[in-house]
């Protein structure tokens, strides 16, 4: 907690000292460049999933899934090995007209299928075992016949 104090009070001491500086008025971006970084929460409508190989080919409809925020602390979002385990946003760029920037971003996204929930599902398993069939209408997704998670590996990479 102390940390997070001491991180807050020179945060808002170098704040203060940019206040005192004023800058000319100018009505045009070109030759700026900016820089920023910070975390984010994700909201996921219903996805429709499917999955396909050598021994299996359904889809999953109107599948509910969330965000994985990591637990705050300062090992976790301010230590600089850490700083991109968290949801991040990362974007620079450089205006090359007054309206007209070059930018370079990364999203890192977490999305993780809500377990126990009742979908519709179309297609067939072929491996043996208690899931071999197919498939046409409500299924519940348990942990023992799937569990879904894109958490290390959903990442936006963006050149605009």
């Amino acid at each position: 907690m102390n940390k997070i104090i001491t991180i807050l009070f020179f945060c808002l001491l170098a704040e203060t000292g940019f206040s005192q500086n004023a800058n000319p008025y100018s009505n045009t971006d070109k030759g700026q460049a900016y820089i920023l970084w910070g975390w984010n929460r994700a909201y996921y409508t219903k996805s429709n999933i499917s999955f396909k190989g050598d021994d299996y080919n359904f889809e999953l409809a109107k599948v509910k899934a969330h965000d994985r925020p990591t637990a705050f602390s300062y090992k976790n979002y301010l230590k600089i090995d850490r700083i991109t385990i968290p949801q991040t946003n990362f974007r620079m760029g450089y205006f090359i007209k007054k309206n007209l920037a070059l930018t370079f971003g990364f999203d890192h996204m977490k999305y993780v299928m809500d377990q126990n929930q009742t979908v519709k599902m179309t297609g067939t398993i072929d491996r043996n075992g208690s899931y071999k069939g197919s498939y046409s209408g409500d299924k519940v997704l348990t942990e023992d016949f799937l569990t879904f998670e894109h958490t290390d590996g959903l990442n936006y990479i963006n050149f605009e």
